[in-house]
């Protein structure tokens, strides 16, 4: 009888360790979700943001527009108080209030500049294949435009072993960042490329309000097989 019982707590004993590492494995699993799922496509992200921007008004109660910056599911947009103007900055935040129900950021520094953010509806665009070549498609793509961009390597994840050995996971993509400031609009750069496996994180437009022109800061990923 004993070895019986010495038998059954030694089973269960091995079910309960197996239990535990397939927990942890699932654990580690999905920390090595593919981060582009729940993003946007560029050419989503692009829309979404332009639908945003074309809402705000290019003078607000005597104030104007200096930088939009857009990132997946917000929109923040700077104002600055032009200089004589009889609108002071309590009428300008109850204008934004009105028009669109959203709180004010102060530039403690600088009192004639002021921020709101606005929500920026997006779709998931879901998990892209990989693709080991991406990255040359989008070397090829800038210097077809003349688009001179800065690309980096992100380090893989690297997950931390516990006391009792299990076997990981390990990351199946490479990713990369590119960032690069030009006067061309993104929607132009990226009209007819192959984007799969790309995701804009950030577009920053700087406005000059003396002769309307436009600039913009980009940043973005690349993901491809690793």
């Amino acid at each position: 009888m004993s070895r019986y019982c010495d038998a059954q707590t030694a089973r269960v004993g091995a079910c309960v360790r197996a239990s535990h590492r397939e927990s942890r494995y699932q654990a580690a699993l999905s920390q090595l979700a593919h981060p582009w799922i729940a993003t946007p496509s560029v050419q989503d992200f692009l829309h979404a943001c332009d639908a945003q921007l074309f809402s705000i008004p290019l003078s607000l109660r005597g104030w104007v527009p200096t930088a939009v910056n857009c990132t997946t599911g917000h929109l923040s947009v700077s104002y600055a108080r032009i200089p004589g103007s009889a609108v002071k900055t309590r009428g300008f935040v109850e204008a934004v209030k009105r028009r669109y129900d959203v709180p004010v950021a102060f530039n403690d520094r600088d009192t004639t500049v002021t921020t709101f953010t606005l929500p920026v509806p997006y779709r998931p665009n879901g998990d892209d294949p990989m693709l080991g070549a991406q990255m040359l498609k989008m070397i090829s793509l800038f210097q077809g435009v003349n688009v001179n961009v800065s690309f980096g390597d992100i380090p893989p994840k690297v997950l931390e072993k516990s006391e009792e050995a299990v076997a990981l996971p390990v990351q199946d993509w490479r990713a990369y960042s590119f960032e690069y400031d030009s006067e061309i609009p993104p929607k132009m750069i990226f009209s007819r490329a192959d984007l799969t496996g790309v995701r804009l994180l950030q577009v920053i437009v700087s406005i000059n309000n003396d002769d309307g022109h436009l600039s913009y800061h980009v940043k973005g990923q690349i993901y491809g097989k690793a």
